[in-house]
């Protein structure tokens, strides 16, 4: 399935949110390191295994190899183990997993893949060669998993501003979202400066999406502004 609008990708991202929001940055860097220099459009098929790369997991992930390879299994048999449920365009819910089955033998360097082919296209629409599956694993670069998951939380609503000059979100809906604790961060504005202000230009340096914020009262405002 080839999605050509971004509208309609980040309405069919929206379908698919439980299972992205259940994807913490290590799984986002693991996905992208076995997308490298693949374009599945054109070349994943359902039956072939496809390979792990360990040093891009180790580079995006700043950790050592051997690290590295224990944390991608890891990773890899989460997404084994991961139900996800998504609503297709033809209004049918798909049930299925992730990944199939996993092939690894370390004395050998052999890692790879059998991935549920109908996942990636699902979420992404078409990807080009080495292109990231979608901008949140773009994201997977990002410092910290907060950041990453304010992200997430702002791709719901990005398509808005194709129509319109902005988008608010609620404070407890960041709040919630960002699992910041009842004594973390009272006031808001703390919350803006320490977080918000950061993962935003964050944002802007890795995905090249300029947002800006403004706080009134119980909601924050998004649009689209120069960044300082």
């Amino acid at each position: 399935m080839a999605i050509t609008t971004i509208g309609n990708r980040i309405k069919l991202h929206n379908n698919s949110l439980r299972t992205i929001e259940e994807l913490d940055i290590w799984d986002s860097r693991f996905i992208n390191s076995c997308l490298v220099g693949t374009d599945q459009g054109v070349l994943f098929d359902r039956d072939k295994m496809y390979p792990v790369d360990i040093h891009k997991y180790a580079e995006l992930s700043g950790l050592h190899y051997g690290d590295a390879w224990n944390k991608a299994i890891e990773a890899a048999m989460k997404l084994r183990d991961f139900k996800f449920s998504m609503l297709l365009p033809n209004g049918l819910t798909l049930h299925d997993q992730i990944v199939y089955k996993i092939l690894e033998d370390k004395t050998m360097k052999l890692f790879l893949i059998h991935w549920n082919t109908n996942f990636i296209p699902l979420v992404s629409g078409h990807m080009r060669a080495g292109d990231f599956i979608t901008p949140a694993i773009a994201a997977a670069s990002f410092s910290t998993n907060r950041r990453y998951s304010f992200y997430l939380l702002l791709e719901k609503y990005l398509y808005l501003l194709h129509t319109q000059d902005s988008f608010t979100i609620t404070k407890d809906e960041i709040r919630e979202r960002l699992q910041i604790q009842p004594t973390e961060y009272i006031e808001f504005k703390m919350l803006n400066a320490k977080v918000i202000k950061p993962a935003l230009k964050d944002i802007y340096d890795k995905l090249g999406i300029p947002l800006v914020v403004k706080v009134k009262n119980t909601r924050v405002m998004f649009s689209y502004g120069d960044i300082k």
